[in-house]
């Protein structure tokens, strides 16, 4: 038996149930009441995945510390609403490669920052919005590739610019984040993605000559004078800055086009929204719709005009063609009529 489910029908207190399996690798525990992993030691030395989902009691990963787990890969909390503390991971800090949290209370990082994880990769923290700061991250500097936050309530990126991280992906949705301060540290980092935040200056970006896919849409980029930070960006092929109240001026596609030159594979900046319009983010859906129309109304009708127009241009053409061809077939018969009145005098 390789995959355990515990379900809803259960109400366990502890994990000491799981002393009758042998060898199970995956463990899935659904609506329990659980406090503590007690019991979870039976199956250390074959279990690589362990997944929590609405277990309401459960608190920290404390009572893990007591044993190893020499193989446990993946660790996924989902709904585990009263999850505060990430004390206990010293027993997997050799083994864990994808860290996945989702609906929790957790409020910092810095529980884990005297461990040294060798393997983790990947960590995932949707919807822990008490979690402002990424301090701590540091124990897992060499070993962490992909960082994705979502909902959560990260105000800074200074950690990043206390240790060189070997980062890179780092996506970051719906956040506070106001400054790209200490992002310009990744130098490693290929994608970098950062929506729904309150970014309006992409000078950090400037020496980041790794990064391929860059995904800003929904922040408050509000100059085309930024983009002039995209020109040293040689490897950058995906570009998107779709709903930020740019100001749109004469020069404004100048110089987008003189920053990202030809090497840019896909760009998508289309959507033009009003800045003021962005003061009530409660209206920012309906001004967004009413903008888009009315930019379609624009599209369709240049699009009209530029048919008119190429329709005017052909029909002009066709004219001019015809009256070349009546000028000559006029100068043919007057040529035809000479031949004939010499020929006919030649004769006599």
């Amino acid at each position: 038996m390789q995959t355990l489910q515990l379900t809803k029908d259960m109400n366990y207190n502890d994990l000491k149930v799981l002393e009758q399996y042998k060898d199970l690798r995956n463990i899935i525990i659904k609506n329990q009441k659980i406090t503590v992993f007690d019991g979870l030691e039976s199956q250390s030395q074959t279990l690589f995945h362990l997944w929590l989902d609405s277990c309401y009691f459960l608190k920290s990963f404390q009572s893990m510390s007591k044993f190893y787990f020499p193989h446990l890969e993946t660790i996924r909390l989902d709904k585990c609403k009263n999850f505060s503390d990430l004390s206990g991971l010293q027993s997997i800090q050799l083994s864990i490669v994808n860290i996945i949290m989702d609906n929790t209370l957790i409020s910092s990082l810095k529980p884990i920052s005297s461990l040294h994880f060798v393997k983790l990769q990947e960590i995932q923290l949707y919807n822990c919005q008490l979690l402002k700061s990424l301090d701590g991250l540091e124990s897992c500097k060499f070993s962490l590739k992909s960082l994705i936050l979502n909902n959560c309530a990260i105000e800074t990126l200074d950690v990043f610019s206390k240790s060189q991280f070997c980062l890179t992906d780092l996506r970051i949705i719906k956040s506070n984040l106001s400054s790209l301060d200490g992002v310009q540290h990744l130098f490693q980092l290929n994608i970098l993605e950062i929506r729904e935040s309150k970014i309006c200056q992409l000078q950090q970006l400037q020496y980041m000559i790794h990064l391929k896919q860059l995904y800003l849409d929904q922040n408050l980029i509000c100059c085309s004078d930024e983009f002039y930070y995209l020109q040293n960006l040689v490897t950058l092929k995906q570009l998107t800055l779709n709903r930020n109240p740019f100001y749109r001026d004469d020069q404004f596609y100048e110089k987008l086009i003189s920053a990202v030159n030809e090497r840019i594979e896909e760009i998508s900046i289309d959507e033009q929204i009003d800045p003021k319009k962005l003061r009530k983010q409660r209206k920012f859906n309906h001004n967004f719709v009413r903008f888009s129309l009315l930019d379609k109304k624009k599209d369709v009708q240049k699009t009209q005009h530029d048919l008119i127009s190429t329709l005017d241009y052909r029909l002009l053409r066709i004219e001019s063609k015809h009256n070349k061809l009546l000028k000559t077939a006029k100068l043919v018969t007057k040529c035809v009529n000479i031949i004939n009145t010499v020929a006919i005098k030649a004769h006599e």
